[in-house]
């Protein structure tokens, strides 16, 4: 079985596109991508900034996310160089992508940014009003 660099890089040749394509469409440091393909992950920047470069060049080809998000994972972590940082910052994001808020939390953002609004308009309106005599 070949690497998930290999695959990778063959699947971006498959169809005809470039690492500079990707670059200009992405916006990412084409050394970060050949990084990527070769499964140098030191010359990566690390932590979640890894996965937005894998997600973006995933969306450039067209690759199904997941797949090859655990792929990704296993072969950072399998080459020992994901620090426990690393690995608690890929915890986190994994846990706020998951996380959802209880509707009566939210309902009481809105309240609370409602009446605050409210407020403001009314200091407002005393200001302009003692303002325009």
């Amino acid at each position: 079985m070949t690497g998930f660099g290999d695959d990778l890089r063959r699947e971006r040749e498959s169809r005809n596109v470039s690492l500079e394509q990707i670059c200009e469409q992405t916006k990412i440091g084409k050394r970060h991508l050949i990084a990527l393909e070769a499964e140098n992950f030191k010359a990566m920047p690390g932590g979640v900034f890894n996965k937005g470069i894998l997600r973006a060049y995933l969306q450039h080809l067209g690759l199904q996310e997941a797949p090859w998000m655990e792929r990704f994972l296993a072969a950072y972590r399998a080459s020992d160089v994901a620090p426990t940082e690393d690995e608690n910052w890929l915890a986190f994001s994994t846990a706020a992508h998951g996380a959802a808020v209880p509707i009566q939390k939210r309902r009481l953002r809105w309240i609370g940014a409602f009446v605050f609004l409210l407020l403001l308009v009314a200091v407002g309106l005393v200001v302009w009003h003692y303002l325009d005599y």
